[in-house]
């Protein structure tokens, strides 16, 4: 049927203020897009009630379009209503047409998957990642070139949600298939997927890590390093905060496998690209400098270079002190954590004092943060009294210790209660340092009590 003329019209604005958008959003002008994308949205259901077999598809369009918009604007919840329309939509258009519409559809359902997943969302977002996968596979059997870059894009996610359920053999199976994928597309058109390759092979090497299968880890975290160099070498701007990031996994696993000096050069390598990226004063960069200058401290702490660690654990306090003053609610997490490990630095070099105060610092900015936050704020509190305990003990503070670790044990116990599996050993720990603060207190039975218990939990995980 032809358009109506101002039918035409409108269907002319509409597409035109939906190319605005992607122009905008290209130039990192989302909050501008989004105001295009939400006119054309508008003109496009209007046109979708009138003449609903050509527009809503462009409808679907048009809200996929907003979607991604929303989600660089961090409106999560906003990204996901939009996309849930656009699936539903293209459900019905697949119904009715699956060869036209099914490879639209698992684009849909991969976009809100991924949505879900930002939202912690992830037992929702499996089954919704899981369909697209099945769509997907069907459409490479058919033409393999249309639909292998959004396959193994799709395996790469679903890949990172099996591991956030737990569910470590799926992840890293839908993993290994994405890399493969990945290395079969860069073959052909190196310049277009090598990017996407080294990120699939990061993701199998987090995969193997929660294994624990450190030494099959090292070499596709190599091969990543190796390709994300060649990349930020190219196109600085583009990758090297993803350079960055690599070279701190890098890090980790030669630190596990007890290459502590080439840990140590690579974190070393990952804090020069931050303190680089960070030189113009994003608040963005100079959050990840003060991260990899934390991992940058644990690494000279393995070697016992404990003066070091101290400064590099200060100069990330510094830089987060800075950022909690600007964005309080975004920050301070990072600092009471970033005061942890300072604390933890400054411990190691018997600066139990100092120590002290930075941990007795990130105690009170964590009670703040339990108080309205949710667990994982209240499971680093019980770390950070841990650590308080023990620093309090070697200064002689012997009841002052105790209530901490009875304050760690008490969190733990709560914690425990609602996960078992992911606290319990926690718990342990924790009646294990209490025992040692009431024996120091001669409080022998109290003490042999705790001790039991927490051997108890530990012989029936």
């Amino acid at each position: 049927m032809a358009e109506a003329p101002d039918e035409a019209v409108m269907s002319a604005r509409a597409r035109a203020l939906l190319d605005q958008g992607i122009r905008l959003s290209e130039l990192d002008r989302a909050a501008e897009a989004l105001v295009a994308e939400q006119e054309a949205v508008t003109i496009y259901r209007r046109l979708a009630a009138i003449e609903p077999g050509t527009f809503r598809p462009l409808l679907a369009d048009a809200l996929a379009s907003i979607g991604v918009t929303f989600s660089e604007l961090d409106r999560p919840a906003d990204a996901l209503a939009a996309e849930h329309e656009a699936v539903s939509i293209r459900r019905e258009l697949a119904a009715a047409d699956p060869d036209t519409h099914r490879a639209d559809l698992a684009k849909a359902l991969a976009s809100m998957g991924a949505t879900l997943s930002a939202l912690d969302r992830w037992a929702e977002a499996l089954p919704v990642e899981e369909e697209a996968v099945d769509i997907l596979w069907q459409g490479v059997a058919a033409d393999p070139q249309s639909h292998l870059p959004d396959l193994a894009k799709t395996l790469s996610s679903v890949a990172v949600t099996y591991a956030e359920l737990g569910r470590l053999g799926g992840a890293l199976d839908a993993g290994k298939e994405s890399v493969a994928l990945f290395r079969q597309l860069a073959a052909t058109d190196p310049g277009a997927y090598r990017a996407d390759l080294a990120t699939a092979l990061l993701n199998v090497g987090a995969q193997l890590t929660d294994l624990d299968r450190w030494a099959e880890t090292l070499p596709v975290e190599e091969e990543a390093v190796v390709i994300h160099r060649e990349l930020a070498t190219a196109d600085p701007d583009r990758y090297s905060f993803d350079l960055a990031d690599v070279l701190t996994n890098f890090s980790l696993t030669l630190a596990a496998l007890d290459r502590t000096a080439d840990a140590l050069e690579v974190e070393r390598e990952a804090v020069a690209v931050r303190r680089r990226l960070a030189a113009n004063g994003s608040d963005h960069h100079g959050l990840h400098l003060a991260i990899s200058l934390v991992a940058l401290g644990a690494r000279l702490s393995d070697l016992g270079r404990t003066a070091e660690a101290v400064r590099a654990g200060q100069e990330a306090v510094a830089i987060l002190r800075r950022l909690a003053r600007t964005d309080p609610e975004r920050h301070l997490p990072n600092l009471a954590t970033t005061l942890m490990s300072l604390g933890a630095a400054l411990s190691a070099g018997d600066r139990w004092a100092e120590a002290m105060a930075a941990e007795q610092e990130a105690v009170d900015l964590l009670r703040q943060l339990a108080a309205t936050g949710p667990d994982r704020h209240r499971a680093s509190l019980a770390t950070v009294l841990t650590h308080l305990g023990v620093t309090l003990s070697e200064l002689g503070r012997s009841s002052e210790a105790l209530n901490a670790e009875r304050e760690a044990v008490a969190i733990r116990r709560q914690l425990t209660a609602a996960d078992p599996d992911r606290y319990r050993l926690d718990l342990a720990d924790s009646l294990n340092n209490l025992a040692v603060s009431l024996s120091e207190l001669g409080r022998e039975k109290e003490a042999r009590q705790a001790l039991d218990e927490s051997e108890f939990i530990r012989e029936n995980r």
